[in-house]
């Protein structure tokens, strides 16, 4: 492998974590303190030993044969020989399985992961017809967010994850000072060979668009949907208002749920997670939407589940979510998902409102308020 090779590998795991900083993945948002990664002739050392060691024997293992003082991320790739396959095909073949074909989402983690520094990949052939490919990732990704939900960096302000660090502003990535100190044997190296600028421009931006602007309204019109289904518990309820989206309950939403663990039992929200499987780029926005469908679905679509904060989310008018991708504890990706309610519903007058809706005058118990006769619901007057 010569340095070409090393820095294509470098730039396209790069250009992929810039467009996550950038939030060029549909449904994804933008984040900070995302760093450039830098090749590492150790790590590519470490993973050669590992890719012949697999190779030898033909079989995946995820364990960690060789000894190393510090803990690092792997991914592993193995495939039957094509014709005149090239190295570089080799790698780019592995990078899509990692982030879009594998059954789990621990490989798109480890190039996904904002705190990641160092990189280094090797490349076996099997015996047989099979290559094996291996990188190897410090430090590796350990439970909690991926990535810090942010605007992509501009200045140096924005990158604080490590001391002294600066912003890369045309790729919106966070670089470490050339003086940082990498646990003892692992350092970075810099290519002479280097992509152009307008190359590197070009990949960033053949995402289309960015984060959707309309998951507040899908979030709600879920939210009525589910309240009409005569299996859910909104269904014996005789009078359920209209919900608003309220940026202030997302934003306490939002920073519990970057908090990545499961509340206490009386929290007064509503939490789910779900394993990231199938993790597909190209596809995230209806990925995201179909799990955020389970989520309401899951909390909202059980009759037999009377607990007050259910029965709070039919008497809310206010609604706010707030969604992040975290890493498990077994470095599985996860989406997270919390939504707050206003107001939250006095147990001794659960069922206060008992007139259903037909016209204007059968809302008179909530003030300034009106009856919308398509969904047949009461619609405060903001």
């Amino acid at each position: 492998m010569n340095d070409d090779i090393r820095s294509d590998i470098l730039l396209k795991h790069n250009l992929i974590r810039s467009q996550l900083a950038h939030g060029y993945f549909k449904s994804l948002p933008s984040g900070s303190n995302i760093y450039s990664l830098q090749w590492s002739c150790e790590l590519e050392g470490f993973a050669q030993r590992y890719a012949e060691f697999l190779s030898d024997i033909c079989k995946l293992s995820r364990k960690q044969e060789i000894h190393l003082p510090f803990e690092i991320g792997q991914n592993i790739f193995k495939t039957r020989t094509k014709g005149n396959h090239t190295t570089e095909q080799w790698f780019d073949e592995a990078l899509h399985f990692w982030t879009n074909g594998a059954r789990e989402s621990g490989s798109v983690a480890q190039i996904l992961y904002g705190k990641t520094l160092l990189m280094g990949c090797g490349i076996h052939k099997c015996p047989g017809t099979e290559v094996v490919i291996v990188c190897q990732y410090w430090p590796k990704a350990i439970p909690g967010l991926l990535y810090e939900p942010s605007s992509s960096c501009e200045t140096n302000d924005y990158c604080d994850a490590y001391n002294r660090s600066s912003c890369q502003s045309k790729m919106s990535l966070c670089k470490i000072p050339d003086s940082f100190a990498f646990p003892y044997p692992l350092r970075a190296i810099q290519f002479q060979t280097t992509k152009t600028d307008a190359r590197i421009t070009d990949a960033i931006y053949s995402k289309d668009g960015a984060n959707s602007s309309k998951a507040s309204e899908k979030i709600i019109e879920k939210f009525e949907k589910q309240s009409k289904n005569p299996n859910s518990i909104g269904a014996h309820l005789t009078y359920i208002f209209t919900v608003y989206w309220n940026c202030e309950l997302e934003r306490e939403a939002q920073m519990e749920v970057e908090n990545c663990v499961m509340p206490s039992s009386g929290a007064q929200h509503k939490y789910y997670r779900t394993t990231i499987f199938n993790f597909e780029f190209d596809n995230l926005t209806t990925f995201l939407e179909q799990k955020t469908d389970r989520a309401i679905r899951n909390w909202w679509g059980n009759p037999m589940d009377n607990d007050n904060i259910n029965i709070a989310q039919y008497e809310a008018t206010d609604i706010g979510c707030g969604i992040a991708i975290c890493v498990d504890e077994n470095l599985q990706m996860v989406l997270d998902i919390v939504c707050r309610y206003w107001p939250t519903s006095d147990p001794n007058q659960l069922y206060s409102y008992a007139i259903s809706c037909a016209q204007d005058e059968d809302c008179s118990s909530l003030p300034n308020s009106y009856c919308d006769t398509d969904l047949e619901i009461c619609v405060e007057d903001k």
